[in-house]
């Protein structure tokens, strides 16, 4: 079953808050990067395929907005 637009909006709003919390308690990278997998990173088969592009840019913004543009800890 897909996920709206809307549902995945509120997904990324909840991570944001989560992210910018870890931010302010000067948390390390790596925990940022652990609260982006334990969040974005299920089976794909929530996001339409329609949704892709729009699900990636978000995801994309999102890192940059917390400064994450960078290789994340988990995938070296």
């Amino acid at each position: 079953m897909y996920l709206s637009r809307e549902e995945l909006q509120t997904r990324f709003m909840a991570l944001d808050r989560r992210m910018t919390g870890l931010r302010n308690a000067k948390t390390a990278d790596t925990a940022l990067w652990q609260a982006m997998q334990e969040e974005l990173l299920e089976p794909s088969m929530s996001v339409a395929p329609a949704d892709r592009t729009w699900w990636w840019l978000q995801l994309c913004a999102l890192l940059e907005h917390h400064e994450l543009s960078a290789e994340p800890m988990w995938l070296g």
